[in-house]
């Protein structure tokens, strides 16, 4: 995308979307479409997310403590995630 590391704090969403969607047309990125839009582009960077989010959601990734001091409550810890991550989903999205 010819964007900077310096610079990419300053570019806009739009501009993203812009020069995805040039690249798309020159390299072919994404193989099932020919032309990609806001809504690909989001949903393939936050897919990682949205799945997570599932799992909890169905409590396939069962995140409740019972403790005899605090009863019931949820821990979540940003390590846990990042583990989660890595274990779950290393290989797929690569």
């Amino acid at each position: 995308m010819k964007i900077s590391k310096y610079d990419l704090p300053n570019v806009t969403w739009h501009e993203v979307v812009s020069r995805l969607r040039e690249v798309q047309h020159e390299q072919q990125i994404c193989v099932n479409n020919t032309d990609l839009n806001e809504l690909d582009i989001s949903h393939r960077i936050l897919r990682t997310t949205n799945y997570m989010v599932a799992m909890v959601n169905k409590n396939i990734l069962p995140l409740k403590i019972n403790t005899r001091l605090f009863g019931e409550w949820y821990y979540f810890s940003s390590q846990l995630q990042t583990t989660l991550v890595f274990l779950l989903f290393s290989k797929i999205f690569l």
